[in-house]
């Protein structure tokens, strides 16, 4: 999948990380390892074309949470998406919570 992506999606120009990471970079991952995770729900209808998916938005702010609170200060994380519709989406679900302040004001380079 990765490499189907790169090609496809971002012209070869993703980087795959191939040396073990450092125990402390490790100790930092919100999951143990790489995988794919299968989240279902359906995307938001109201709108054409309009790729956000609620329940993997909600998916991803866990990820994102879990991430914040294993590091002392930002975490080295991406969330890559090629619909503006899902940055969109992920952007209002964090400006509803109520960590959002804190948050907000981490991620905003990448918002």
């Amino acid at each position: 999948m990765y490499e189907i992506s790169n090609t496809i999606s971002y012209d070869n120009t993703m980087k795959q990380q191939t040396a073990k990471p450092k125990p402390e970079q490790e100790a930092r991952f919100c999951l143990e390892s790489s995988r794919w995770i299968n989240v279902g729900g359906s995307e938001n209808s109201n709108q054409s074309k309009d790729h956000f998916v609620r329940e993997q938005g909600e998916k991803a702010l866990e990820l994102i949470r879990e991430s914040f609170q294993k590091t002392d200060g930002i975490p080295s994380l991406f969330v890559i998406s090629p619909f503006t519709t899902v940055k969109a989406g992920l952007n209002r679900m964090i400006s509803t919570m109520p960590e959002r302040t804190t948050l907000r004001s981490e991620l905003s380079p990448i918002f």
